[in-house]
């Protein structure tokens, strides 16, 4: 039997709560979809287009510099679908605290939410340096690459990485288990279903459609708070 829907609540600061965390997490699905979109997708269409564009321009600018342009394109756009992600990671986390003000359950995915984006952080600036680091020694002569490049810095980097990378797994559970209470909480099979989606390759990339959807149909359940004047609670 599916668990009904909580009956609207009277509490007008209890309302506002609930009405933002739904706002965040329909932004959120959004953003994830559209970043799946873009790492997933986008560099087999780019490989595809310019592929044939490679065929056409090989004779007149040789394979170097075409070669340069499709890398420098996939990394724009896998960047961007990378910032999309941790911008629905941070959406994510903000819905759960939310719902954390007025109801059991979601702090720990808040907890999770904050560590993962903590680990995209590492993530980021483990690859940062790392990228400072190979243009320092892509200076340096190969019989002083050693001692130009500071091999133990790259094992920092790599280390740095490695750990943001587990944070970030972490966080992603959390995201996981924060969205299936939502559904859980409004009694939306749709949304519990595209949370368990986000665990199955290649399925993945319809779970925030789902979550969309779900949520979208469990705005209607959440009044509309009252005008702020005279509310007991800020």
């Amino acid at each position: 039997m599916p668990v009904p829907p909580p009956p609207p609540t009277a509490d007008p600061w209890v309302a506002a709560a609930e009405r933002r965390g739904i706002r965040s997490a329909r932004a959120a699905s959004l953003s994830t979809l559209l970043g799946l979109i873009l790492v997933a997708v986008a560099p087999i269409v780019l490989f595809v287009v310019d592929g044939l564009a490679v065929a056409r321009v090989y004779g007149r600018h040789g394979a170097k510099s075409v070669t340069v342009t499709l890398f420098e394109q996939f990394v724009e756009v896998i960047a961007v679908g990378v910032a999309l992600l941790i911008i629905a990671g941070i959406l994510y986390t903000l819905c759960f605290a939310s719902f954390r003000r007025v109801y059991p359950g979601f702090s720990g995915p808040t907890g999770l939410g904050i560590v993962g984006l903590i680990g995209c952080l590492l993530i980021l600036l483990g690859l940062a340096s790392y990228l400072v680091q190979s243009f320092s020694a892509s200076a340096c002569s190969v019989s002083t690459l050693a001692d130009c490049a500071g091999l133990s810095a790259f094992y920092l980097d790599l280390s740095v990485v490695v750990g943001g990378l587990l944070l970030a797994f972490i966080g992603w559970i959390g995201l996981i288990i924060g969205i299936f209470r939502i559904g859980k909480r409004y009694g939306s099979t749709i949304t519990k279903v595209g949370a368990i989606l986000y665990i199955v390759p290649v399925l993945n990339v319809v779970a925030p459609i789902l979550i969309y959807v779900g949520v979208a149909g469990i705005r209607p359940q959440v009044p509309a708070p009252p005008p702020p004047s005279g509310w007991p609670r800020a």
